[in-house]
């Protein structure tokens, strides 16, 4: 658990994550289109944000890392119910390529 958000993107997520891993972000927004996986790569990171959604300084710092935003529609999801959607829907891009 990481109580300090800019941190947390800033200095600790080069240490969390696979070095080349394709990053995304779901925020609510236009419906789903596949998002780019690089190719050759295996592993993702998924960043899904609190029940209210990801506010405009937490969304243009994560897209200064690297975290490309995807999204299910306009409606924001539970937090629960975006993580099963949004990791099914990835599993499938990253299977079929």
């Amino acid at each position: 658990i990481h109580k300090r958000f800019r941190v947390l993107v800033e200095d600790e997520l080069a240490t969390l994550v696979t070095p080349g891993a394709t990053r995304f972000v779901a925020h609510a927004g236009p419906g789903w289109a596949p998002p780019r996986v690089a190719t050759g790569t295996d592993h993702a990171v998924l960043a899904i944000g609190p029940e209210g959604g990801w506010n405009t300084f937490e969304l243009d710092l994560l897209g200064q890392h690297g975290f490309e935003r995807i999204a299910l529609g306009e409606r924001t999801l539970r937090t629960d119910t975006a993580c099963v959607a949004l990791l099914s829907r990835l599993q499938e891009t990253l299977a079929t390529g």
